[in-house]
This record gives C-alpha cells, sequence and structure tokens, in this order.
C-alpha cells in the first residue's frame, strides 16, 4: 500500500534505533465518513509493524478532512456564530465538561465531538 520507496526510507530511520511513537498529523481520510476509516486503519497498521509499536503508541491529531462535516450542522453553525464574542478560556472548560458559554446549547458539546466519532 505505501510502497517499496517509503519501505526502504522507513529502513533507513530505523538504523538509528528503534521508533517509541508515531504522531499522526491529520488528513488520514477525505470527509471523515466510518467507511473511509476501514482503508485508514489498514494503513496505519502497515505504518506500525515494521516498527513494532502497538496501536496504543500511535497519537493522533485530527486534521480538518478527518471530521464529518454532516454530523452536529446546528452546533458547528452555534461556535461559529459566536466564536468572536466567546471567551477562549470559558470555551475550553465547556469542551473539558462544564457549563455551556452564553449562546451555546449544553447538549451542543457531544454533537461537536461526534464530528470525529469515525
Amino acid at each position: 500500500m505505501l510502497g517499496d520507496a517509503w519501505k526502504r526510507n522507513l529502513d533507513e530511520l530505523l538504523e538509528d534505533g528503534p521508533f517509541d511513537l508515531v504522531c499522526f498529523t491529520g488528513d488520514v481520510v477525505y470527509a471523515g465518513k466510518a467507511t473511509e476509516y476501514a482503508f485508514a486503519h489498514a494503513l496505519v497498521a502497515q505504518l506500525l509493524e515494521p516498527l513494532r509499536l502497538p496501536m496504543e503508541r500511535l497519537f493522533v491529531v485530527p486534521g480538518n478532512h478527518d471530521i464529518d462535516r454532516d454530523v452536529g450542522k446546528a452546533a458547528w453553525e452555534a461556535l461559529r456564530k459566536n466564536h468572536g464574542r466567546t471567551d477562549p478560556v470559558e470555551l475550553s472548560r465547556w469542551m473539558a465538561g462544564g457549563k455551556p458559554p452564553l449562546g451555546y446549547e449544553p447538549e451542543h458539546r457531544d454533537q461537536l465531538l461526534a464530528r470525529q466519532a469515525a
């Protein structure tokens, strides 16, 4: 799937010693749909196998293509509408489980997080 050039590059990197972890910084899929993640899982497994790393040593920062934009549209629109008016610390506390800031409904948090559930 990843090709011979990738394998040669990985072998060269492994000459310096074992890897401790892998960070994937987004856009493993195109539209964040659950069906796309079967291919993504195979790709990640192919990456981790020669590194002898378990899936627990993979750290992912989702990219803009890794979320399903068809999920939680109302919550996302509320976030965009209120973004400039909301204190970032208050927003962070809400996303960590606190009370919603003015202009947000309690269920918006779960709807926003559901966009990356796949």
